[in-house]
């Protein structure tokens, strides 16, 4: 590891007690804050043990798996593990089969139809819904997570941030919104705008991408299998004090 890093964390076996492996064949993996390192087998041989676990804080010296040169050691298949490896194979004769019409078969073969695929339907209003705690996953942060965590807040507390703009086709939209303008203004009294358009967009972006809905807790990151947005608006002030009144 580089002079910086300490320690690491396990974070897979990439062998198992009996396998063979090759001089520097990787045989597990050490991931630290920075970057995901393998370590590799220094001889040939099979390996007899793991010393450590996955998941475990190990560092540089210690370590993590017994190498037998001569495969001394390894884990010999039992009795029974031999008595189905040495059962003969079953015969290669032809199963009969029963001949059908062309017509029948045809039918009975086709595919079903390719389904749609597109965004999941909404939810039915009589369909119970739970509580947004009960639709969180919450799931530990790997080391390399968590310092892109901490170097994202420093960055943000330290430099200035800057927004990016990127063009969209609105000619659907807008083409929605004129057709339905003067009906909606008659049946609700107010003007259509776009703030609904711009709401559906979100949802479905957070719906394919459900990692930027997510937030992070301590060392762990939770997913919201929901999208709650909150709208500000503008209203009349007696209009607004009614409502508080009702």
């Amino acid at each position: 590891m580089g002079e910086s890093i300490t320690d690491g964390t396990l974070a897979n076996f990439l062998k198992k007690p009996g396998d063979r492996v090759e001089a520097d064949e990787p045989i597990a993996q050490i991931e630290t804050d920075k970057v995901t390192i393998d370590v590799v087998s220094p001889v040939a041989g099979v390996i007899t043990k793991l010393l450590a676990n996955e998941g475990d804080t190990v560092e540089p010296g210690i370590k993590v798996a017994a190498i037998s040169k001569s495969g001394e050691g390894a884990p010999i298949a039992s009795s029974s593990e031999k008595a189905v490896s040495q059962t003969p194979p079953p015969s290669k004769e032809a199963p009969k089969t029963e001949t059908t019409p062309i017509k029948e078969a045809k039918k009975e073969s086709s595919p079903p139809p390719p389904k749609s695929k597109g965004l999941p339907p909404p939810p039915k209003p009589t369909e119970p819904q739970l509580p947004p705690k009960d639709r969180e996953r919450r799931v530990p942060m790997t080391r390399l997570r968590k310092r892109v965590a901490t170097r994202l807040k420093d960055s943000q507390n330290t430099f200035a941030l800057l927004t990016t703009f990127n063009e969209v086709d609105m000619t659907n939209l807008m083409g929605l919104r004129s057709e339905y303008k003067d009906a909606f203004f008659e049946k609700h009294g107010v003007k259509l705008g776009l703030m609904s358009g711009f709401v559906k967009a979100a949802i479905s972006a957070l719906q394919y991408q459900p990692v930027v809905n997510a937030v992070i807790d301590g060392d762990d990151i939770i997913y919201r299998d929901y999208v709650d947005i909150s709208i500000a608006v503008g209203t009349p002030k007696s209009r607004f004090s009614a409502t508080l009144k009702e």
